[in-house]
């Protein structure tokens, strides 16, 4: 279940709650004033797997120079 953050209207205090995506935008009261809260909106993280992102990622091995 994923967890949403919420902010105070009035004093601005941050709360999270874990809630179905379906219930996401339901109202919500702070927890410290019980005033409405509003949803705050991150964006989520991204995680990168496998090769092939960055032309740094995992470079091959240089054979060394003759000389």
């Amino acid at each position: 279940m994923p967890t949403y953050e919420y902010r105070c209207m009035l004093c601005n205090e941050v709360t999270e709650a874990k809630r179905p995506i379906e219930e996401r935008d339901t109202e919500t009261k702070c927890a410290s004033c019980g005033n409405p809260a509003q949803r705050i909106y991150n964006s989520p993280n991204a995680v990168f797997k496998g090769g092939g992102f960055y032309s740094t990622d995992n470079p091959r091995p240089t054979k060394p120079r003759k000389q």
